[in-house]
Parts: structure tokens; C-alpha cells; sequence
């Protein structure tokens, strides 16, 4: 994309046309998204199933089959945001009722 020279940087809200124009131009051709704080959103990497992900608190248990894993994914917002997406579409639990099911981060994220 050819930026057109600025028409009018003389006035606040002509530098910032200009400007949101320029950037415009450089991130198109990356298809990067962008928070409202101009943070980047990378692309969704897929998690795949495994048993082991999903657990139930303390004494109980929760069983999460392959075929109801519709989605496990996660995406970087910025350098320090991890933004996780799940679709589990049946599950059973057994032993105590507890409050928490939970799911293991992946590929050796942590909380902090």
C-alpha cells in the first residue's frame, strides 16, 4: 500500500489521521489485531487433548473425552497476556463434589 503524502499536519487531528493511516499501512499486510492500547493479538495456537489436562479439585474427578474437546486454544495479547479458549461439550465427574474443575495451562505456560 502507497501512503498518500499528508494533506494537513498542521492541526492535532491531522497528525493523528496521518498517523493512524501510516500504521495502518504497516500492519495490514500482517493481519496483526490490535487491543484498544495498541497491544498486539497474535494468532490462536491449537492445544491438543490429553486425559492428564483436565482434573477436578481436591477429592474429585473430572473425565473429558477427545470427542468433547471442541476447542483448547490460546493466544499472546502483548508480551505478558495469554488469552485461553475452551469448548468442552460433555464431561463426567465423580468421587466428592468439589467447587473447581480445572485445566492444566499448556505447553509450559504458568500463572503468575
Amino acid at each position: 500500500m502507497r501512503l498518500p503524502p499528508p494533506a494537513n499536519l498542521q492541526t492535532t487531528e491531522g497528525i493523528g489521521a496521518y498517523l493512524r493511516q501510516l500504521i495502518g499501512s504497516i500492519t495490514s499486510p500482517w493481519a496483526v489485531e490490535h487491543q484498544t492500547d495498541g497491544r498486539h493479538r497474535f494468532e490462536w495456537v491449537d492445544v491438543p487433548y490429553s486425559a492428564s489436562r483436565f482434573t477436578g479439585d481436591v477429592a474429585m474427578t473430572w473425565q473429558v473425552d477427545s470427542s468433547d474437546q471442541l476447542s483448547l486454544m490460546y493466544r499472546y495479547v502483548g508480551h505478558d497476556t495469554v488469552e485461553i479458549q475452551w469448548t468442552i461439550a460433555a464431561s463426567a465427574v465423580g468421587g466428592t463434589t468439589e467447587p473447581e474443575l480445572r485445566i492444566a495451562l499448556p505447553d509450559g505456560l504458568r500463572a503468575t
